[in-house]
């Protein structure tokens, strides 16, 4: 195939462009569809999607990655989207992108992120569901689950990916709390292969604690009590490829009273165990579905220099930096803590907004519009040339 037109570098064989092009930004690669049909073909490929994918989540690719938030000047107030680099926070300050577009910015209602995965980012505004690619900027609107629900209920969301077909899945789960701690859910799911919902039976062993399911492995991680304290739970999965619920064992903990919640680190289910007036431990699991493999990453004191400026809220770990640094949303603002010195870092001291949410996010071509389950070239290119963005 000539990708090249008529120049001498149409000898060069598609396994080695595929190999360079996998490296190159998103930004560029945009641009490098419009050179042909051929290149528009190329670049449209699911082989080089997926190599591209592979190497942007690489953790040597600082460059590649990004943070999403939610934001607000005043806490409780209605959100906006922003975005930063993950480098930034390698350096002293993050800077958030001014020119920031998104499907739900012309939204007045509050946007809440409820995951991503390979590039691509699930957010809502009350109103609709988004499936969005921020280095593509192309987005796909989600439509409403045409069901009925009494007043009272609250939903609970979740976005993942299922390995064994290639579809990508968003979950809801819509609950109602009766008298004496009785509940009763209706649980959704849309896959972006079929276009459409279907019902699953109602969520299992307990009530959710938290408003967005964590997606790891396969699987989406509720935690989950019979009691409504978070004193006493476990960690509820469900299974996108079978749409089973099952039970992600947790340490055999110690039964001082603490605050717990879970997370995703660095795409690892982890566990934050919050002592009042005292320290946070946080756990993760090496070896998933293995109890024994969970081991206790960090302890940070609260006693720590600086640490009343964040201790207010829960804690949210993201990642771990290239220099050993671990990325937090601390409360209500961006930390970095470096377990060998004892420190809390604050990337951005003069940030007076809270932060409500944060994800990290990889660059990718992934559409939002899901695979072609034949694997045609042809199906992708009307999709590209349609949402061109340069």
């Amino acid at each position: 195939m000539d990708y090249h037109g008529e120049t001498d570098s149409r000898s060069v064989p598609e396994e080695i462009l595929i190999e360079i092009l996998s490296r190159l930004p998103v930004k560029s690669l945009l641009k490098f569809r419009s050179v042909s049909r051929s290149w528009l073909r190329l670049i449209s490929r699911d082989v080089l999607i997926k190599t591209h994918l592979a190497n942007s989540s690489k953790k040597s690719a600082l460059s590649k990655h990004g943070v999403i938030f939610t934001q607000s000047a005043a806490c409780f107030t209605s959100s906006q989207l922003n975005r930063c680099s993950f480098e930034s926070f390698v350096s002293k300050e993050y800077v958030v992108e001014s020119e920031f577009h998104h499907p739900g910015k012309k939204s007045s209602n509050p946007i809440s992120i409820i995951g991503t995965v390979n590039g691509l980012v699930c957010i809502e505004d009350q109103e609709h569901i988004f499936i969005w690619n921020p280095s593509t900027r192309i987005s796909h609107t989600i439509p409403s689950c045409a069901i009925e629900f009494p007043p009272g209920f609250y939903d609970i969301w979740g976005f993942g990916f299922n390995p064994h077909d290639g579809d990508y899945k968003v979950v809801g789960i819509f609950c109602w709390i009766g008298n004496g701690g009785s509940y009763r859910t209706i649980v959704m799911i849309y896959g972006l292969r079929s276009g459409s919902w279907k019902r699953i039976d109602g969520f299992k062993n307990g009530i959710p604690l938290d408003n967005v399911g964590k997606f790891a492995n396969g699987k989406l991680h509720y935690p989950t009590t019979r009691t409504g304290s978070r004193n006493s739970w476990e960690i509820v999965t469900l299974d996108l490829n079978t749409e089973r619920y099952g039970i992600l064992e947790q340490p055999f903990w110690c039964k001082d009273e603490c605050d717990s919640s879970i997370g995703l680190l660095d795409g690892c289910i982890c566990v934050v165990r919050s002592f009042s007036n005292s320290h946070i431990d946080f756990w993760v699991i090496k070896e998933y579905g293995v109890r024994e493999s969970w081991s206790k990453l960090i302890t940070i004191p609260y006693s720590i220099g600086n640490c009343s400026r964040f201790n207010q809220y829960s804690t949210i770990p993201l990642s771990v930096l290239p220099n050993c640094e671990i990325l937090l949303l601390f409360g209500m603002h961006f930390a970095v803590y470096d377990p060998k010195t004892g420190q809390l870092r604050d990337p951005h001291p003069s940030c007076k907004t809270a932060i409500f949410e944060a994800e990290i996010y990889v660059e990718s071509l992934v559409s939002p519009f899901g695979e072609d389950p034949n694997n045609s070239v042809d199906f992708l290119v009307p999709c590209l040339e349609q949402h061109t963005c340069c």
